[in-house]
């Protein structure tokens, strides 16, 4: 998976031209609670980078299922979603899962990419940067992420 400029939610201040995000959290509210009751499950809580997640560049939901929770996640610059085990408190990295049932429904939505379990746990290389401004490259660089979905869905400031 090809790292998207923008994709880390980090902005330059040096003259690069600003990355307009497309992703509608409020529009993954609703997609959310959709999403939940066509397959069944409850939806405990939406959190976006606003609501006390923390300096993150994602949204996240969780929908809570018979036998799991599962945490969706939504890069706010991009519209891509993942799924992961329920992250405990303090947790900066995510143990991702693949969710079939949720990922077609919000696929039908049109609206947002899915990335999958082995996509987002892919080692990070350096060919998977190239699109990413210069300012995100200095972040890659100083945080080490070790997997795809470390940089696409981070705690960095």
């Amino acid at each position: 998976m090809q790292l998207r400029r923008g994709i880390t939610g980090i902005y330059s201040n040096h003259g690069d031209p600003p990355v307009v995000p497309t992703t509608d959290v409020k529009a993954f509210r609703s997609h959310c609670h959709l999403a939940a009751r066509a397959v069944g499950a409850k939806l405990q809580t939406i959190k976006d980078r606003y609501d006390g997640v923390g300096i993150c560049n994602f949204a996240i939901a969780y929908f809570e299922f018979s036998d799991a929770i599962v945490a969706a996640l939504l890069n706010v610059v991009h519209p891509v979603i993942a799924f992961a085990k329920c992250p405990v408190d303090g947790q900066v990295t995510f143990d991702y899962v693949d969710c079939p049932k949720l990922a077609e429904e919000f696929r039908c939505l049109g609206a947002y990419s899915i990335a999958g379990c082995a996509e987002l746990n892919q080692p990070l290389v350096r060919e998977l940067c190239e699109d990413l401004a210069p300012d995100e490259v200095k972040r890659v660089r100083y945080f080490r992420p070790m997997r795809v979905g470390d940089v696409i869905f981070n705690f960095w400031d």
